[in-house]
C-alpha cells in the first residue's frame, strides 16, 4: 500500500501575517560547513516506477562531528539562558497550573494547524466549558484531533514521569502515536504502529515516482529505529539542546508512521526537554515558530539529507527555541 504523508502535500506558503511579538528571523551568512554523507538511498520498484528511498545513517553525526563555532555556540548559550529564563517565570506565576493549561492547549492547536486542522483556540476551549451530555463527543473532527494531541502528550508525561511508567521510547512513541491518531482522519492508517511491508509512504508529489522525499522503505524501519532509539539513551557529549534537534530531524527523516509523524517529531522535542530536565513542565513548543517559518523549517530538514548541514538545522532550531521562550515569558 502507498500512503502519502498529508502534511507537506498542501504548498508551503509563508503565512500572510507574522503572529504577535514573533520576531523575524534575521537573514545572516552562514559559516563554510563541510558537506558530509547522511544517510544512503536504496532504489527499489513502487507501483512500477523507479524510487529512490532515503535511509540515514545513525546518529550522532560524523565525517566529520558537528562543527560548533562561536556563531553556533552563541545560539546555543542564547536558548540554554532563554529556557533558564522561561523556567523562572513559571516557578513565579500565580497558578502554575493555569499556565500550563494555556501552554499546552495553544500547542495543541498550533501543531494540529500545522497538518491542515482548522480548529481555533476558541473552538477547544468552547468545548471544554461544556458540561454533561454536551461534552459527550468533541463537535467536529478538527476539535477531536486537537483533543487527541491533548490526551496524547498528558499519556507520555504521565509515563515519564512515574517510576514503574514507560521510558522514553519507541514503544512509549507508539502508544502515544495511538492516542494521538484514535477515532481521526487517518485512523485507518494503524495507530501506534510503524510501516509495514508493502506501505511506503512518501512526501510531496502525487505519488513515490516524483515525491519530494521518500523515507526509509519498511524493511529497513527496524534498524534505523534501533539506532534512533539507542541514541536516545546514549552518553554524548554534545548538549542536550543539540541532541534534541538532532533527534528531532531523524524522526522527521525516518517517518515510521503512515499518518500523524509531525505532531509525534514536534511532541517529542517537548519530552525530551522535560526528560533531561532542561524544564520541569511542558512550557516550551515549538509549533508557532516553525508554522510561522515552515519554508525555512522544511529547507533546512532537505539540507541535511542533501548536504549534511546539520549546522544550519541547529543555527535554525535553537534560534526557534530561544524565540519562542523569550516570547513565553
Amino acid at each position: 500500500m502507498l500512503v502519502k504523508a498529508p502534511f507537506l502535500a498542501r504548498p508551503l506558503v509563508t503565512p500572510a501575517f507574522q503572529p504577535a511579538g514573533l520576531v523575524k528571523r534575521a537573514l545572516v551568512a552562514e559559516p563554510m560547513i563541510p558537506r558530509r554523507t547522511t544517510g544512503r538511498y536504496e532504489r527499489s520498484n513502487v507501483g512500477g516506477e523507479d524510487v529512490a528511498a532515503f535511509i540515514p545513517y545513525a546518529l550522532p553525526p560524523e565525517e566529520p562531528p558537528i562543527v560548533v563555532d562561536a556563531a553556533l555556540a552563541e545560539r546555543l548559550r542564547a536558548a540554554e539562558q532563554a529556557l533558564v529564563r522561561l523556567e523562572l517565570a513559571g516557578e513565579m506565576v500565580p497558578s502554575l497550573n493555569w499556565f500550563i493549561y494555556a501552554f499546552v492547549r495553544k500547542e495543541a492547536v498550533l501543531s494540529s494547524q500545522i497538518e491542515g486542522t482548522q480548529a481555533t483556540l476558541v473552538d477547544l476551549l468552547t468545548f471544554e466549558a461544556q458540561e454533561g451530555a454536551e461534552r459527550s463527543a468533541p463537535p467536529n473532527a478538527d476539535v477531536e484531533e486537537v483533543c487527541n494531541y491533548l490526551d496524547a502528550l498528558a499519556y507520555a508525561r504521565a509515563q515519564l514521569s512515574d517510576p514503574r511508567g514507560l521510558p522514553l521510547s519507541m514503544r512509549l512513541l507508539n502508544e502515544t502515536h495511538q492516542r494521538l491518531m484514535r477515532g481521526v482522519r487517518g485512523a485507518e492508517n494503524v495507530p501506534g504502529e510503524v510501516r509495514r511491508s508493502q506501505n511506503q509512504n512518501w512526501i510531496g508529489g502525487t505519488r513515490p515516482g516524483n515525491a519530494a522525499y521518500v523515507p526509509p522503505p519498511p524493511h529497513a524501519l527496524g534498524e534505523a529505529l534501533g539506532a534512533f532509539e539507542k541514541y536516545l539513551h546514549a552518553d554524548d557529549s554534545l548538549r542536550p539542546l543539540v541532541r534534541a534537534g538532532l533527534l528531532h530531524v531523524q524522526f522527521k527523516t525516518i517517518h515510521p508512521y503512515l499518518d500523524g509523524n509531525g505532531r509525534i517529531g514536534r511532541l517529542l522535542v517537548t519530552l525530551l526537554l522535560e526528560h533531561w530536565k532542561l524544564l520541569t513542565k511542558p512550557l516550551l513548543y515549538l509549533s508557532l515558530f516553525l508554522k510561522s517559518h515552515r519554508e525555512d523549517y522544511y529547507r533546512r530538514l532537505s539540507a541535511v539529507r542533501a548536504d549534511g548541514n546539520w549546522e544550519g538545522w541547529l543555527d535554525f532550531f535553537l534560534d526557534g527555541v530561544a524565540t519562542i521562550a523569550d516570547e513565553a515569558v
